[in-house]
C-alpha cells in the first residue's frame, strides 16, 4: 500500500516498516498474543482472554475476574477450575494483571 508520500507500508503479520524516497524506515515491535488457557496441566482448556508472555492480560479485564475473598479468578468453562489473577506493576511503571497459578474449585 503506498501513502500520498510515495511510503509504502507493509501490514503484514511481523514488524511494520514503512519506507520512502527519503530512505526513512521505522519499526515497531508488535507483541505476541497468545489465548489464554487453563494453567491446570491436565486440562489446558481455553478461555475467552488474551495474555502476552508471562500470562499478563493483553487487554486488562481482570475487572470482570470472579471474586472471592481476596482472591480474584477466572473459571475455567471445562474444568471448573480457578486461574487466579493478580495485580502487578511492569518494568514502566504501570499496573496491569496476570494469571499466574491454579487452584482446584
Amino acid at each position: 500500500m503506498a501513502s500520498e508520500t510515495g511510503a509504502v507500508l507493509s501490514l503484514s503479520r511481523g514488524p511494520l516498516a514503512a519506507t520512502g524516497g527519503s530512505g526513512y524506515e521505522r519499526r515497531m515491535a508488535l507483541p505476541k498474543i497468545d489465548v489464554l488457557r487453563c494453567l491446570d496441566e491436565n486440562c489446558q482448556g481455553m478461555m475467552a482472554y488474551e495474555v502476552t508472555e508471562g500470562n499478563v492480560l493483553y487487554v486488562d479485564l481482570a475487572y470482570t475476574a470472579r471474586v472471592d475473598g481476596d482472591t480474584r479468578y477466572f473459571p475455567c468453562p471445562k474444568c471448573g477450575g480457578r486461574n487466579i489473577v493478580e495485580e502487578f506493576t511492569d518494568d514502566k511503571g504501570r499496573t496491569a494483571h496476570r494469571v499466574t497459578r491454579f487452584a482446584a474449585a
